[in-house]
Formats: structure tokens, sequence, C-alpha cells
């Protein structure tokens, strides 16, 4: 099973790029159907709405999980 490793260290060991990964670009926004005439500042939402969403659901899932392997190295 892979390992679940924080944000921040996986910034830090992706110093050079993570910024730009993190974030959808225009183009990949625009090729989602129903998305394809926004406009330029609609687009700019959606892409600070999503990169929120997806840290605030990586946080979760990340804290999950190693509450769950703290359980089973206690049994």
């Amino acid at each position: 099973m892979a390992q679940i490793i924080s944000l921040q260290d996986w910034q830090n060991d992706n110093k050079d790029d993570s910024d730009k990964r993190l974030f959808l670009t225009e183009k990949q926004v625009r090729s989602v159907k129903g998305f394809e005439n926004v406009s330029d500042e609609e687009v700019i939402n959606i892409i600070h709405t999503l990169h929120e969403f997806s840290l605030i659901t990586y946080e979760l899932i990340e804290r999950e999980i190693n509450k769950q392997a703290v359980i089973v190295d206690a049994a």
C-alpha cells in the first residue's frame, strides 16, 4: 500500500514544481463539458475553489489514515 504523506512533506520533496502541479490550468477547466465558455474570472474562481477543496480533502484523508495506522500499531 502507498504511504500517505503530509502535504507539507510532499511540497518539500517537490520544491521545484509543486506549486504548478497543485493547480489546474485554464485549459484543463475549459476542457470539461459545460465549462468551455466560462469567463476568465469564473475559471480563476473554479481553479481556486477546487484547489482549496482538494487540500482540505487530502488533509482529512491523511488524518484518518494516520489515525487508523496508530490504532493498528497499538493492537
